[in-house]
């Protein structure tokens, strides 16, 4: 108990503040028991032994009550010191307490716990201990392999677990690089010293192994978890080549869908002045054109097909083969009885394939006849307009609010619009992926308004400036949004 007091006295804390105390305290007496010699200056009447003990005794008293204070340690309160203690009610329990816990109660004696000082612990010892012995047991009882090394990357210890992903050589004091190749050595010493949290994947004994290397840098050492994750690996690599061959098989729609639609050349020798921004979200697109002329009368279609991706180009393959069986028949080459024959026909398909009651597949679509000699327009529309735009002038050929397709008004015909023509008109046909986009600050559509002023903005352009403008103001408004849905354009004039 001496050598504890002793230990806790020489604290430069207590030191400093006895030291004080006996300053204070010691002034004080002396000029209330010597304060005539003092004050007199007659030095030579002061007693040597008076003045010594009056600066001892408040030094020994304050070194006294500050190392009982320290010492004591009562159940409820926050301890002052680390240190290992006994109770000495009942003279079994001993413990190890941590300067700044809570003083816990014996579990014998609850209430009547009266702890005794044994032996004074370095805090950092303890904690070390403490750290190390749950580390050590949670490796023990983790049914995954767990691997601890030293600052050298020598192997410190491990579960048993690890025997049977490396085998009985592996061993205490052996190198990790010599059972992980993989395993960098600045890795470890950076996970080491900057206490970090790092991965690395291994084929061990033919098995895809994921490490978690964790530094412990108070302990100079790094803890490895082990995770078998082969069957994962297998899973993963063998939906990537699904992934693969499904793109693949896209990829090749895709083709089959581009020789569906018009090729330039064709568009071109039937309007050459034009411009056609197409841009699928996915590979293929639920957005299709298509042209074609009969009895010197060009009919022009742009659509929007229920959906994108897959469903949507499939859908757009079905409404480009019933166009042209539609206006290749030749009986009747107006703008309406077109479209009610192409609803007819999608809903008779549709209606094959069994779709459940209330889905409403089919396409929004635009459809312009023009005549070649006198550049007279008939125009239907399900859903989609006709734009014009004649000298800053913006006219709009609304489509019925119907679908192509079911419909809660498919029973109800579409009606046709005519419009004249004038030279320097610009005619524009258009699916809704542009104004749809999300972007600008606010991550909100670019809206209808927002595509008709840009419109109106370039419609003086050559039809090529105007693609690239759009094209441009496209990228700018969505920036790093990806893309929500089939973008088509078709801008035209006839003269």
């Amino acid at each position: 108990m001496i050598k504890i007091f002793t230990s806790v006295a020489i604290h430069p804390n207590i030191v400093k503040r006895a030291l004080w105390v006996a300053l204070v305290v010691g002034i004080v007496l002396n000029l209330i028991n010597q304060g005539n010699s003092v004050f007199a200056g007659d030095l030579s009447q002061l007693s040597t032994q008076k003045l010594v003990l009056t600066f001892m005794v408040p030094y020994l008293v304050s070194t006294f009550s500050s190392v009982l204070s320290r010492i004591s340690l009562h159940p409820g309160e926050v301890a002052n010191i680390s240190a290992r203690v006994g109770c000495s009610s009942c003279g079994h329990n001993e413990i190890d307490i941590i300067k700044g816990d809570w003083v816990p109660y014996c579990n014998h004696c609850k209430s009547g716990t009266k702890w005794k000082v044994i032996q004074l612990l370095n805090t950092d010892v303890v904690l070390h201990s403490k750290k190390e012995k749950s580390l050590s047991l949670f490796a023990q009882f983790n049914p995954n392999p767990v691997i601890r090394i030293d600052g050298h990357h020598n192997i410190q210890a491990f579960n048993d677990m690890v025997s049977f992903i490396f085998g009985k050589d592996f061993a205490k004091g052996r190198s990790i690089h010599e059972f992980l190749s993989g395993l960098s050595a600045q890795t470890i010493d950076d996970c080491i010293s900057k206490g970090l949290v790092l991965k690395h994947q291994e084929t061990v004994a033919e098995m895809e192994l994921l490490f978690e290397l964790r530094g412990i840098p108070e302990m100079n050492a790094c803890q490895i978890y082990t995770a078998n994750i082969t069957e994962l690996v297998k899973a993963e690599k063998k939906i990537r080549q699904q992934a693969e061959n499904i793109e693949s098989s896209i990829r090749y729609a895709s083709r089959i869908q581009g020789a569906l639609l018009p090729s330039p050349e064709k568009f071109n020798s039937l309007l050459p002045d034009n411009f056609i921004l197409f841009k699928p979200k996915d590979i293929v697109s639920g957005d299709f054109f298509w042209i074609t002329e009969e009895n010197n009368k060009i009919i022009l279609v742009a659509a929007d097909c229920t959906g994108h991706g897959v469903p949507g180009a499939l859908m757009s393959m079905l409404g480009v083969a019933f166009l042209n069986q539609i206006v290749t028949s030749g009986k009747e080459l107006r703008a309406d009885k077109i479209l009610n024959k192409l609803r007819d026909k999608v809903i008779h398909a549709l209606s094959e394939t069994r779709s459940e009651p209330g889905v409403m597949d089919g396409m929004d679509l635009s459809l312009c006849i023009m005549d070649k000699s006198s550049y007279h327009i008939s125009f239907a529309g399900a859903y989609n307009p006709l734009w014009i735009f004649r000298k800053g002038e913006h006219i709009e050929l609304k489509g019925d609010k119907m679908s192509v397709g079911r419909d809660e008004r498919e029973q109800v015909p579409f009606t046709q619009q005519e419009i004249q023509l004038e030279e320097g008109d610009v005619c524009y046909m258009f699916s809704d992926g542009y104004m749809d986009q999300i972007g600008g600050a606010k991550l909100k559509k670019l809206t209808r308004n927002r595509f008709r002023e840009k419109l109106r903005e370039i419609h003086h352009m050559p039809f090529a400036k105007q693609k690239k403008s759009l094209e441009q103001h496209l990228i700018e408004w969505k920036k790093d949004f990806f893309q929500v849905d089939d973008v088509m354009i078709i801008g035209f004039s006839p003269y």
